[in-house]
């Protein structure tokens, strides 16, 4: 006989259930994505990766030519991008709070590889921008850049805006830290030395970092400009190969200012340039040429273009002007709008309640890509003197790729909006500022 107590279900007791129906209880936050964070920044990624690819891939058809593999000159590139998305994929999973603990290692690290550099360096017209491990190739400025992004956002998340002793320490530490790693990279490539001036300067302005210091840096730095333009205007070509030689200018200041004097050259007539000044810059005549025959609104077709095998960095630094060649100018500006979209998202994520850490470094990153993105197009067109910087996430090269992912990997952090860990930053920060 069934006694009574084992009529009544225990309560305590629970019955296991199916395993799909605990899969559809689970919150959806303790579910694992693969891909998350702004949704935006994603459509931005593989908008301009599947950019890349096509104009590579495009762009690098005249090394095909009498191999067995029309593939092999792109291959390398394509393995570049799932690389580097995969870096995107892994850095966007790391919290917040942990991006600052990068600085200190970078920083090391990049100064350690720029001085090798400085020693050993590998390249060719006199930059060595690139030191050779475990069989690849590397671009320590790249990291350097990267460095002193984070280590600008911590200092300046640091400080305190109303102690005018701490405001000081803050300016002379980012300053410090520019002028230092500025001096490392200037004699491989002036223009990334200058992008990161600029970069690090617009960010110690828009995050307050001293204002009236900053304003006098900014205007020391445009008489600066002002200066070494009027060098490069005035002192003979003779006279710089000469002082080149006796190691008082670096090596490349014969080549920039062979760039500044025929971007400033007096305009000439079309004949005129062709028949003198045209043969000797045949990668911007002939990306001029790609423009003006492009047929502006829908271009000739991915894959049709005829310049490509005339200009030598089509896939790097005149990639731009194949995308007008081929693309047209609808097309082209859409482009443009992608580097000016993600922008406009860095500005709606530095809006959300982030630490002071991570809204100044999506400034700098924002600042970086986004000068970075106009450079080069600026010199696909012929705006501004030839330098190589690459088109980000588009331009071939390994290194851009792979930093340009970790980039947007910061960013798509930082939109997560999950905040691990910093609510107590931002109660410090607060606390720090009273």
């Amino acid at each position: 006989m069934i006694s009574k107590e084992n009529d009544v279900m225990d309560d305590s007791v629970q019955i296991p259930q199916p395993e799909s129906e605990v899969l559809e209880q689970q919150p959806e936050a303790k579910r694992f994505k693969l891909l998350v964070g702004d949704k935006r920044l994603w459509i931005i990624v593989m908008l301009l990766m599947i950019i890349s690819v096509l104009e590579v891939f495009s762009a690098s058809s005249r090394f095909s030519f009498g191999g067995q593999n029309y593939l092999m000159p792109v291959l390398p590139h394509l393995a570049y991008m799932i690389f580097g998305f995969g870096l995107m994929v892994l850095v966007h999973h790391i919290p917040n709070k942990y991006y600052k603990a990068f600085t200190y290692p970078l920083l090391i690290l990049s100064a350690v590889l720029l001085i090798i550099l400085f020693v050993r360096g590998m390249g060719s017209s006199n930059a060595q921008r690139w030191i050779e491990i475990f069989g690849c190739k590397f671009q320590p400025s790249e990291l350097a850049k990267m460095a002193v992004l984070l280590y600008t956002a911590s200092v300046a998340s640091e400080i305190n805006k109303e102690d005018e002793n701490s405001q000081k320490l803050g300016f002379w530490k980012i300053f410090t830290c520019m002028g230092v790693f500025c001096l490392l990279i200037v004699g491989e490539n002036l223009s990334t030395a200058a992008l990161l001036c600029v970069t690090v300067i617009l960010m110690m302005l828009i995050c307050g970092v001293s204002p009236k210091r900053t304003w006098k840096l900014i205007g020391a730095g445009a008489a600066f400009v002002a200066l070494v333009l009027a060098f490069f205007l005035l002192v003979p070509a003779t006279k710089m190969n000469t002082l080149a030689e006796q190691n008082l200018i670096p090596g490349r200041a014969t080549t920039w200012q062979a760039r500044v004097l025929d971007f400033f050259d007096e305009k000439q007539t079309a004949k005129e340039y062709a028949l003198t000044t045209a043969k000797d810059k045949p990668q911007e005549t002939h990306a001029k040429i790609a423009i003006a025959t492009s047929g502006l609104v829908w271009g000739k077709g991915i894959g049709n273009s005829e310049e490509r095998d005339f200009i030598q960095e089509a896939t790097c630094d005149f990639i731009y002007a194949i995308i007008i060649e081929e693309c047209g100018m609808l097309i082209s500006i859409a482009v443009l709008g992608l580097y000016i979209w993600m922008m406009y998202i860095c500005g709606t994520i530095i809006s959300k309640p982030i630490s002071f850490f991570s809204s100044y470094l999506v400034v700098g990153i924002a600042i970086l890509l986004g000068l970075q993105a106009m450079i080069n197009m600026m010199v696909a067109v012929g705006a501004m003197p030839v330098t190589g910087q690459p088109l980000p996430l588009i331009s071939k090269g390994g290194t851009s790729i792979v930093f340009s992912s970790i980039y947007f990997g910061f960013l798509i952090g930082i939109s997560r909006g999950k905040k691990q860990g910093e609510k107590e930053e931002m109660t410090s920060n607060v606390k720090a500022t009273e």
